[in-house]
């Protein structure tokens, strides 16, 4: 019986060349410039005070969050508005398209017919209309904008 190679990874070549420019790295010769430390402590204090920030957004978030359930209407409000996203993501053309469901319930405030007939789940076999394709190319051209962070 012949005996098969041993597997290897997928990813062996990868490490190869990791531990070939390790070992390139090692053997530079050193340069007779000083380190520069101080740049490592501003960035630490930068991430500290991003983190900070960060937090603080949160915690101001969630506080507004609990004060709109105090009220009637705001409550009222996001009830509709998730009503609106699951109708809109568990649609069948929802579900035949997740990632653009999710966008067109999520990131416009487009009403959820508009949004399912978008997706291409008007119910009809009729071709799109044009405010359906207007709609698509907008949100297409939306993702397009937020994937390069124009906005």
């Amino acid at each position: 019986m012949a005996q098969r190679p041993a597997a290897t990874s997928v990813f062996a070549h990868l490490a190869r060349s990791q531990r070939a420019a390790k070992k390139a790295e090692d053997n530079a010769p050193d340069t007779d410039e000083p380190e520069d430390d101080e740049d490592e402590g501003d960035d630490e204090d930068d991430d500290a005070e991003k983190a900070k920030r960060a937090k603080k957004a949160r915690k101001a978030a969630d506080d507004e969050d609990r004060k709109d359930e105090a009220e009637p209407d705001a409550r009222a409000t996001r009830r509709r508005e998730r009503a609106r996203i699951r109708a809109i993501v568990n649609s069948e053309a929802g579900k035949a398209n997740p990632a653009a469901a999710l966008h067109l319930a999520l990131s416009t405030s487009m009403p959820r017919g508009e949004a399912i007939e978008a997706l291409g789940g008007g119910g009809s076999t009729s071709a799109p209309s044009s405010r359906a394709i207007t709609a698509t190319a907008a949100a297409i051209i939306a993702a397009g904008k937020k994937r390069r962070g124009e906005g």
